[in-house]
């Protein structure tokens, strides 16, 4: 897989915040990663950089520890709300 084309997935969260302060989330396009629990947490984490987000509910047991290749989400500054990822088995609806 090729160099993912945002370098940072919080920076299109900031850009958001800086031009409509007043929007409450901003969809974002994860690069590869997967979902690990730490505690009672439960975090995305990216596969080749620093980038941790926690995660707003607790997905189904049988997600945590897959593979996504891609991911989307709302991020609200605080917590993800992980929509939909990409992985070996597929497409997998994660929330609502």
């Amino acid at each position: 897989m090729g160099k993912w084309p945002i370098e940072n997935p919080l920076s299109t969260h900031f850009a958001n915040q800086n031009k409509a302060p007043w929007l409450v989330q901003t969809p974002m396009l994860l690069p590869e990663g997967a979902l690990f629990q730490a505690g009672s947490e439960i975090w995305w984490c990216a596969k080749d950089d620093d980038i941790r987000l926690p995660l707003a509910s607790v997905p189904s047991a049988e997600i945590c520890g897959m593979e996504f290749k891609c991911s989307v989400g709302l991020w609200d500054g605080m917590r993800l709300t992980l929509l939909s990822a990409e992985t070996n088995w597929g497409r997998i609806q994660v929330h609502g």
